[in-house]
């Protein structure tokens, strides 16, 4: 089942499963925001967009399930 949902979003949204990959790697009980964003360098370029853009981080956030609503998602745009 969780295989299944992660081929979804690497299909829909190829960055974002991405993303979760490096979080997962990184620390799967979580990560902030401010350590992907201090180590954006060490990322590949197309991670390194998407993590500079506020917008695109939470909507890869979105996808990946890290935010469950919309109201999150605004929430994670605020606090970016």
């Amino acid at each position: 089942m969780r295989s299944m949902s992660f081929n979804t979003v690497q299909k829909n949204h190829p960055q974002a499963a991405k993303l979760f990959q490096v979080l997962s790697f990184l620390n799967p009980d979580g990560v902030l925001i401010g350590f992907l964003q201090s180590g954006i360098k060490g990322l590949p370029n197309d991670l390194q967009a998407m993590v500079a853009s506020h917008i695109d981080l939470a909507k890869a956030l979105l996808e990946c399930g890290f935010c469950k609503s919309s109201q999150e998602l605004t929430w994670w745009i605020w606090l970016l």
